[in-house]
């Protein structure tokens, strides 16, 4: 009990009080289950009696989120059985004195129970596991556990992820090493950047593959660093597991992952076959019941993982349905431009946007239930082989479906009359009293962002996957094409489109239509190329729609409102805060914006961007000033309209002010020629040029 002070509190409080008598204590309750305390919980069970315990919500106190636990403790043993409340399933501090009297009263409540202690070392490292029934208990006796059947391995730590970890989008994808097989193809690949599974949000299936490890040589920078890392287990690399993530913030879900190292944060369990089927069971209602029952905190140890029984056998229907899970979670996680297996956005596909939408919305909606019918038959399954029909069932929350969370949500609805559908998932839903219904907003914003993309040279609708996505890119465009080629001018793309990218990367942002290649002008552009002029109209309405079109104003301007005041926003929590397009920015009234793609940054990018618009654009406004300034020397104007005008000068002063203090910024950035090197990270290179940048 060395490591915590509240456990030897609970030993030296025992020490002092008189056999048999009582001690109350008020602690965390990891005691419970973690395995660090396996010996203090043997202590309990074969030396004293644990009287009555009360476990409290995570929220059961009002200013902390904190595993808490009160019990009262008799000082010998005693083989009776012991009271148990378990609040986990109410949430918030008003709920627990409320739930706890209840228990109290009514026993038969169904948060309250009784308990033998001893019955609690059946389960391996015995924990504390009051509410589990005989039949759990009988199953962790009687079956070989998971790390009999697979290899669980916590995997990669680099003792400094700042600075060895990135976004996959951060650095030149030329030099990330994707599909490889084993640690021999790392050494022979001669990249510097592999691919890395590390944990992530509440996901299954598949996904959550986001991150990239310097591994060059073998992680010669991590070993040169001399801080804490863990670089083993490298017959392992890149070969297929199931993984999941080591803390969550509500239950542990699993994935499979393909060609991808794992760290310490992902850890994963190897499998030389019935990868599916076991997948397929970490993912149900039974392995929740018996994870829960070994270790009920948020943190999820390999040990943990390699203790839960499982009953293995060759079932092809199980694994079918495993495997389109996976496929429709991971055609859902490639089919956003985050994932690096993007290829093309869906909604360019279809004779308008909103022909588009409803495509995208159909497709999904039958996937979405696809998924909820495959999980809640694989409970079924599993519950039969492991006869437990009496204590638990098949249902799977429609929250717990872990695709589409950002792009549609689960809406109640009456379901009371009758109706027509136009599909079979459609009624689905209704029938179980819900509708899936999308987000136009973000969808829309999905496709904005794509745009851009193409408008960088990033992407191109008449080709898949990246395109401009190294710093040493050099564009050179024709009139159908463009080619994309390497510093020693050797060609790395050729694409056939009339759709071409901006020449140098970079977009002006204005009030006005003041550039060649303003960014709402591009946008109409890109528009028009992908469903044609004669829908274009209608296209920008169903855009300002999405938007938030309220007052009924020209789409164009609902456009350009986006892209100055919200657009950044947007793609800043897209990329997860490593933006891929900076933005130029003067200021709180954002007189002039622009952005660039750091992937085509090159020295004397900020120089262009002050000659060729940020400048011109300040020499406008002042003739703009100009010109409005003479109105007031007319001798018919009125006295309304020389407050109007007066108001104007005013308003393009405080704005020709913002300008010119950000044009001397700017160049001082600019005579600078400051370089970028991709492969130290947005952050790192993001300081360099903040002080022109629009604040993160």
């Amino acid at each position: 009990v060395k490591n915590d002070l509240f456990a030897v509190f609970f030993m030296k409080c025992g020490e002092i009080t008189k056999k048999k008598g009582y001690l109350g204590f008020m602690s965390p309750f990891v005691w419970m289950f973690i395995k660090s305390y396996e010996e203090l919980r043997k202590i309990f069970i074969e030396q004293k009696t644990i009287s009555s315990l009360v476990q409290l919500e995570y929220s059961g106190f009002e200013d902390a989120t904190v595993p808490i636990c009160t019990f009262v403790l008799q000082n010998s043993y005693t083989d009776k059985k012991g009271e148990y409340i378990r609040l986990s399933d109410f949430k918030g501090a008003k709920n627990q004195p409320i739930k706890t009297l209840e228990a109290i009263q009514n026993p038969n409540c169904g948060w309250r129970f009784q308990a033998k202690q001893k019955d609690f070392e059946k389960i391996p490292g015995s924990p504390i596991a009051y509410w589990v029934s005989d039949k759990i208990r009988e199953i962790f006796e009687k079956n070989q556990k998971l790390g009999e059947v697979s290899e669980p391995k916590s995997g990669i730590m680099t003792g400094n992820d700042n600075l060895f970890l990135k976004n996959w989008f951060e650095t030149n994808f030329i030099n990330i090493g994707l599909n490889l097989s084993s640690d021999i193809e790392l050494l022979e690949s001669n990249k510097k950047w592999f691919p890395l599974s590390k944990g992530g949000e509440f996901r299954k299936w598949y996904g959550n593959l986001e991150h990239i490890i310097n591994l060059k040589n073998n992680g010669e920078d991590i070993k040169k660093s001399g801080v804490n890392f863990r670089l083993r287990d490298s017959k392992y690399y890149f070969k297929n597991s199931i993984t999941w993530s080591r803390i969550t913030s509500s239950t542990i879900a699993f994935r499979k992952n393909e060609k991808v190292l794992f760290s310490d944060a992902g850890p994963s369990m190897f499998l030389d076959k019935n990868l599916e089927y076991v997948l397929g069971f970490c993912n149900s209602n039974i392995f929740k019941n018996l994870i829960i029952a070994k270790n009920p905190t948020l943190n999820f140890q390999v040990n943990d993982i390699s203790t839960i029984p499982v009953l293995v056998s060759s079932n092809n229907y199980i694994n079918t349905l495993v495997e389109k899970n996976i496929s429709i979670s991971k055609e859902e996680w490639d089919s956003r431009e985050t994932s690096w297996d993007f290829n093309k956005l869906s909604l360019v596909d279809g004779k308008d946007l909103r022909t588009a939408f409803e495509n995208y919305c159909s497709h999904w909606r039958d996937n979405f239930v696809q998924l909820h019918k495959n999980e809640e038959e694989l409970n079924r399954l599993f519950i039969e082989i492991y006869e437990l029909q009496d204590e638990m069932d098949e249902k799977v929350s429609f929250d717990d479906i872990t695709i589409l969370k950002k792009e549609a949500k689960i809406v109640e609805i009456d379901n009371s009359k009758a109706k027509e559908f136009s599909s079979e998932s459609e009624k689905y839903l209704y029938d179980r009293g819900v509708s899936l219904e999308f987000n136009k907003d973000e969808l829309v914003k999905q496709f904005l962002s794509y745009a851009i993309g193409c408008i960088m040279g990033r992407y191109s609708t008449d080709k898949p996957g990246l395109i401009m996505a190294n710093s040493d890119d050099v564009l050179e465009l024709s009139s159908n094409k463009f080619l994309v080629k390497d510093a020693n001018g050797d060609i790395r793309q050729e694409v056939e489109t009339e759709f071409l990218p901006d020449e140098f990367g970079i977009l002006p942002i204005t009030a006005e239509k003041d550039f060649s290649n303003d960014i709402v002008e591009r946008v109409k552009e890109f528009v028009k190329f992908v469903y044609g002029e004669e829908s274009l109209k209608d296209n920008l309405n169903f855009i300002a729609e999405a938007l938030g079109n309220k007052d009924n104003r020209n789409p164009e301007e609902i456009l350009r409102t986006y892209f100055i005041t919200a657009f950044y926003k947007d793609h800043l929590q897209r990329y997860q805060n490593r933006p891929i397009y900076w933005l130029m920015n003067s200021g709180k009234k954002n007189a002039f914006s622009c952005l660039f793609y750091i992937h085509r940054y090159e020295p004397l990018t900020v120089a262009r961007v002050r000659a060729d618009y940020l400048i011109h654009y300040q020499e406008m406004l002042e003739n703009k000033r100009k010109f409005i300034e003479r109105q007031l020397y007319d001798e018919d104007i009125s006295a309304k309209e020389k407050k109007n005008v007066e108001k104007e000068l005013k308003d393009l002063d405080i704005l020709l002010k913002e300008l010119r203090d950000y044009a001397n910024e700017v160049k001082h950035i600019a005579e600078q020629k400051i370089p970028l090197d991709l492969d130290d990270g947005v952050n790192v290179n993001y300081e360099k040029l903040e002080a022109i940048l629009k604040k993160r």
